[in-house]
């Protein structure tokens, strides 16, 4: 298997580790299912692209990747800001700052949980 490969695999495998950590993190910013899986989407992209300047994937990749979530969070905010059900984007940004730095957090329980079922 050639590192490319290796590389490739390492990704699949830590994205779908973190991916409902994630997802939750993006739930909790945009109420809708169907935008929730367009921004993961673009999360998912972004991390592909990125992956390889990623200093250590195996225990850097959950924080990273929510910070990715975060900023495509807030794109998809700036987009979405003529609706008038928008919260101010201070209030988004506290909001996602909050979620990354609860991310291991997060892990934590969601490991328990599945530990306990």
């Amino acid at each position: 298997m050639s590192d490319t490969d290796d590389n490739n695999e390492l990704f699949l495998r830590l994205l779908a580790r973190h991916d409902p950590a994630i997802r939750a993190y993006v739930r909790a910013s945009i109420p809708d299912s169907a935008d929730v899986a367009d921004v993961m989407q673009e999360v998912s992209v972004i991390a592909w692209k990125k992956f390889s300047a990623l200093e250590d994937p195996e225990t850097g990749f959950g924080k990273w990747a929510s910070v990715i979530a975060r900023y495509e969070i807030l794109k998809f905010r700036r987009g979405k800001a003529r609706d008038r059900l928008v919260l101010d984007s201070d209030i988004i940004e506290k909001l996602a700052e909050e979620g990354v730095d609860e991310a291991s957090e997060r892990e934590h329980w969601i490991k328990t949980l599945k530990h306990c079922l």
